[in-house]
């Protein structure tokens, strides 16, 4: 990489740091030939014998060279788990206690990784800090060339307290990134306009596919933003926004959203504070929308009444659709969940609400 004079008066002044720029270099340079070793070990003697040939061990090389260098460049000791992952379908790092700095090491290696499909990283309470590089390495994974074709499809990263602050990088780096299929953010504090941000990210996506942003804070203005991305999204055929205080509004604006969406399959909105007769609207909005693709809506916790079961069967006499609700309520009484719409004037009275098209 070559930095010219005029790069060196811009780094000198900008707020950009020092080691800012040495990631960016160290991410862009070829594969070194010199043998590194950390701590005083050979570190090649980490990787099996039997994938240490040709052009597959110049690979294992320089991802593992990679991040060994990052490690040591932001100064946090190299996780067994990521070296012995970095030629695996699944890096499965739950609970495992890392920070931001070992969070940003592991950006490095991923980038251009064409082994790692899902990684995992439930329950590290990454924050703010953490997202940082995680919206990087998925905006790098789509911008560095050469490595358009990255093979990371699945990121799960829920219970990492990323905050609205978090959900501001998140949002761009989801707009610019079509390789992630799967997205899990729940439970992270997404909220305000961390939460829009997320939204708005989705208008341009076109890779995910699964999109998890349960056990989160988006609320009416999360929604009315995440209904203006449905309305162009193509790819997304499965969203839960279960437990996120989407209120009447909120449902409002996601009913907008459907008007102009053709590939949405499974709508989670459960845990949600929604009454019998926004419950109907919702299953209203369904029925009218002849281009509506949702066979799947799940309404866990949700209240609903007679009119809701009604239209229900009504519903699923003409097309393919399976209900899952809360507690049936008729007459001001409270009255336990069905299986199936069929199973109404049963005298047995199961715990929950399936109402499915009848084979």
């Amino acid at each position: 990489m070559e930095i010219s004079a005029d790069d060196m008066t811009s780094r000198q002044t900008t707020n950009v740091s020092d080691s800012d720029y040495e990631l960016v270099e160290l991410m862009c340079q070829p594969q070194r030939k010199r043998e590194f070793t950390f701590t005083g070990y050979d570190i090649m003697s980490d990787i099996d014998p039997d994938i240490c040939d040709g052009e597959q061990h110049l690979e294992t090389d320089h991802h593992l060279r990679l991040y060994l260098d990052a490690c040591k460049l932001f100064g946090v000791l190299p996780l067994v788990c990521v070296k012995k992952s970095l030629q695996k379908p699944d890096m499965v790092m739950r609970n495992a206690s890392i920070d931001w700095r070992d969070t940003r090491a592991l950006a490095v290696a991923l980038v251009g990784n064409q082994y790692v499909k899902c990684l995992d990283l439930h329950g590290n309470n990454l924050g703010p800090k953490g997202v940082i590089s995680l919206s990087e390495m998925l905006a790098e994974n789509v911008t560095i060339t050469d490595i358009n074709n990255a093979s990371l499809r699945e990121l799960r990263c829920s219970h990492n307290k990323f905050g609205e602050i978090g959900g501001l990088y998140l949002g761009p780096a989801i707009a610019s990134n079509d390789t992630i299929e799967v997205l899990d953010l729940s439970w992270n504090h997404l909220r305000g306009k961390g939460a829009m941000a997320v939204a708005a990210g989705m208008e341009t996506n076109g890779g995910v596919k699964t999109l998890n942003i349960s056990w989160n804070g988006f609320g009416k203005d999360g929604c009315s933003v995440l209904a203006q991305s449905l309305l162009s999204n193509a790819t997304m055929t499965e969203l839960d926004v279960s437990c996120n205080r989407v209120d009447k509004q909120g449902v409002a604006a996601l009913m907008r959203g459907l008007q102009g969406n053709e590939v949405l399959e499974t709508l989670r909105i459960g845990q949600n504070p929604i009454s019998p007769d926004i419950a109907v609207s919702i299953l209203r909005t369904i029925e009218l929308l002849p281009k509506c693709s949702i066979t799947h809506l799940d309404l866990k916790d949700v209240a609903v009444n007679e009119d809701f079961l009604k239209l229900g069967e009504k519903i699923i006499n003409v097309r393919n659709l399976r209900i899952q609700t809360g507690p049936l309520l008729t007459k001001g009484e409270f009255i336990k969940e069905y299986t199936t719409i069929a199973n109404r004037k049963s005298k047995s009275l199961p715990e929950s609400v399936d109402c499915q098209q009848q084979s």
